[in-house]
């Protein structure tokens, strides 16, 4: 990852942050949408390639078992 994206760890710390503060905070929250499922890893100058849960070649990051994790999946 280039050096100005948030972690992957970090990715998926965001994320249970996040379902913690629904769950506590923000029960008016009917629904959460994750912006790319699939980081394209393609640009380096382009932050927007490695938003995914998974990697370009669907190896799983930290984010997507995060997920799992939060929703009771799998």
């Amino acid at each position: 990852d280039p050096e100005w994206c948030v972690s992957e760890d970090q990715q998926a710390a965001n994320m249970e942050r996040l379902a913690y503060l629904v769950r506590t905070q923000y029960t008016f929250v009917n629904a959460v949408f994750y912006y790319h499922f699939v980081g394209f890893e393609r640009d380096p100058k382009d932050s927007e390639d490695f938003f995914g849960l998974v990697h370009a070649d669907f190896t799983p990051k930290p984010g997507f078992y995060a997920l799992r994790r939060i929703t009771g999946a799998g």
